[in-house]
C-alpha cells in the first residue's frame, strides 16, 4: 500500500513537470526569437517616410542575413548635445542590437527643425574590425555626396548601407578590412600597384627578348636624322587660352584626420568596447 502511494505520487509529480515544460517552452522560444529578430529602423524622431523605411529596412536586413552583422539606423529620442552623442549611441546599441553590430544615429541638437544634423556611427564586436576609422570617414563622405539636402535621409542612408555592404564584403573576401595603409592608399589600390609592378617586370622581360632579335635596326641619339632639312617653316605663331583647371581639396576636420590604419576604440559608460566616428552636416 505504501509503495503504491509513493508510485502514484511520483507519477503525478512527473506529469506536473512535463506539463510545466510545455507551458514554458513556447514563451522561451518567443523570447529568443524577439531578442534576435527586430527592425533595423529605430526612427524615434519620425524623419523617415513609410517608403523610406521599406527601402532602408530591405538594404540593412540583407546585410544582417548575409554576414550576420546587425546594422541599424536610429534617431535620438531627445535632443542630445554633440559631446554626449558618442556615449548615447554606444548605450543604445548595447541595449537594442546584437553583439556584432554597426549603428548609425542621427541627432538634432537644435531640434528637428534646426539647421544642424549630428551623425554618429557606433560599432561593436566584428563591426569594429570591418569598419576602420578610414572606412567610416569615407562613409560620411559618400553620405554627403549622395544627399540632395540636409533632410535627404533616403539618399544618405542608401549610401551608408551600400558602403557598409561593400566593406564587409571586402573583409569577408580578402580577410583584410578596407583601410588606409602606410603608403596612404586603400588596400585594393595597394594590391593593384603590386600587380601592375609584377606585370611591368614580366612585359620588360618579354619585350627585351624580342628587342634582342632586331639586329638590323639601330636607335639614333637625335631626331635630326628623321627629318628633311628646310621642309617645314613656321610663318606665324600665337598662344591661345584654351581652358583652366581648378582643383578643390577637402579640409578634414579633427575627427577625420586620424593617422595610421585600423579602428580606434573606446569604452562606453557601461564598460562596453566600441569603435566608430561622427560628423556634423
Amino acid at each position: 500500500m505504501k509503495k503504491s502511494k509513493i508510485s502514484l505520487l511520483l507519477i503525478i509529480t512527473s506529469l506536473i513537470v512535463v506539463f510545466s515544460s510545455f507551458l514554458t517552452l513556447p514563451s522561451q522560444a518567443a523570447d529568443a526569437a524577439s531578442s534576435k529578430a527586430h527592425s533595423p529602423i529605430f526612427d524615434n524622431a519620425g524623419v523617415l517616410s513609410e517608403n523610406d523605411i521599406v527601402i532602408i529596412t530591405d538594404k540593412l536586413e540583407k546585410i544582417r542575413s548575409k554576414y550576420g552583422i546587425d546594422v541599424a539606423f536610429a534617431t535620438a529620442e531627445e535632443n542630445i548635445s554633440t559631446s554626449a552623442l558618442v556615449d548615447y549611441a554606444d548605450l543604445f546599441a548595447e541595449r537594442n542590437l546584437a553583439g556584432d553590430n554597426i549603428l548609425i544615429m542621427a541627432n538634432f541638437p537644435d531640434g528637428a527643425d534646426g539647421s544642424k544634423r549630428d551623425w554618429q556611427i557606433s560599432t561593436s564586436g566584428k563591426g569594429i574590425t570591418v569598419l576602420t576609422d578610414y572606412g567610416i570617414e569615407t562613409i560620411f563622405d559618400a553620405m554627403e555626396e549622395a544627399a540632395d539636402d540636409r533632410d535627404d535621409y533616403l539618399g544618405m542612408l542608401s549610401a551608408f548601407a551600400g558602403k557598409v555592404y561593400d566593406y564587409i564584403d571586402i573583409y569577408e573576401t580578402t580577410g583584410e578590412p578596407f583601410d588606409l595603409y602606410e603608403d596612404n592608399s586603400p588596400h585594393f589600390l595597394r594590391k593593384g600597384i603590386i600587380s601592375a609592378f609584377i606585370g611591368l617586370i614580366a612585359s620588360m622581360i618579354g619585350t627585351g627578348s624580342l628587342k634582342g632579335q632586331l639586329n638590323s635596326v639601330y636607335s639614333q641619339r637625335a631626331a635630326g636624322h628623321y627629318t628633311k632639312k628646310d621642309s617645314m617653316q613656321v610663318t606665324e605663331a600665337s598662344e591661345l587660352f584654351l581652358f583652366s583647371t581648378v582643383t578643390k581639396t577637402r579640409i578634414q576636420s579633427d575627427s577625420s584626420s586620424r593617422s595610421g590604419g585600423g579602428s580606434s576604440t573606446h569604452s562606453s559608460s557601461s564598460g562596453g568596447s566600441h569603435g566608430g566616428g561622427g560628423r556634423s552636416f
